[in-house]
């Protein structure tokens, strides 16, 4: 450890050196440098676009103002926000559940590893098979897969069954999440891709907060399996929603892949 120590020293020392001493060896350079060298060509100031840019930027909340008027837009985000406040509830309600039937951090380890070897598993085989069917009906079989994967949590209690429940939601994971990303890239016009993907991005941080605070009121309340069985229901909703909901959103990529094709 010693001589680990010694080395590091000295490495930092040399760091020290160099960084304080750059007139010194910039002299030594120019000294063997035989020919003067040319003054650089003064490049164009390139600060002018940034101002330009600056200037014409929208405030934050007026950005996200014309985000939530774009309706075929807002009924997505509020979908996804239903299906991932389902989604999210192997963060609080999962693992307690699990312990009232006890099942300790062991095995709501091997649910998560199950998940994770799901995803690295299952992405690279799905992924290259689901861009030949319609997004709304992936998006609506992802939400029913993520209600019957908690849902089945109701009829349970034993490993074997949250196992199966793992599987289903990480399958409507699998299937779901790259559609979503995608379509909310395709859906915003370009000069407010970035204020849609802040949108989505929101959606998240808002489920992670509203599932374990909802979770825990409905399991003190009304017990889990009440709980599982509201998952079920909220996501058939969802998986109805995108379907109802899906025209609309159809029209409004025909609108931006062909500028001249009215919007509706």
């Amino acid at each position: 450890m010693g001589r680990m120590a010694d080395l590091l020293r000295q490495a930092e020392r040399a760091r020290l050196d160099l960084h304080d001493a750059p007139i010194p060896i910039t002299e030594i350079l120019a000294v063997r440098d035989p020919e003067p060298m040319d003054p650089p060509e003064e490049e164009p100031d390139q600060t002018i676009p940034f101002i330009e840019v600056a200037d014409v930027h929208e405030p934050a909340i007026r950005g996200l103002a014309r985000v939530f008027a774009d309706g075929p837009y807002l009924s997505f985000l509020l979908l996804q926000l239903a299906a991932l406040a389902v989604f999210t509830q192997w963060q609080l309600a999962l693992p307690v559940d699990m312990a009232n039937h006890g099942l300790g951090p062991a095995a709501y380890a091997f649910l998560m590893a199950l998940n994770c070897a799901g995803v690295v598993l299952l992405q690279p085989i799905l992924s290259a098979r689901l861009h030949r069917f319609d997004a709304a009906r992936l998006l609506a079989a992802s939400a029913l897969l993520f209600g019957a994967g908690y849902g089945v949590n109701a009829a349970g209690g034993n490993l074997v069954v949250y196992g199966i429940g793992t599987a289903l939601w990480t399958i409507g994971e699998v299937i779901g999440f790259p559609v979503a990303s995608t379509l909310v890239a395709n859906l915003a016009p370009p000069a407010l891709r970035g204020r849609y993907q802040g949108a989505f991005a929101m959606c998240w941080g808002v489920a992670f907060i509203i599932s374990p605070i909802g979770a825990g009121e409905v399991m003190q309340r009304f017990g889990a399996r009440s709980l599982w069985l509201l998952c079920f229901v909220v996501s058939l909703a969802v998986s109805a929603g995108h379907l109802i909901t899906a025209e609309p959103r159809r029209r409004r990529l025909v609108a931006l892949l062909d500028p001249r094709t009215p919007s509706t």
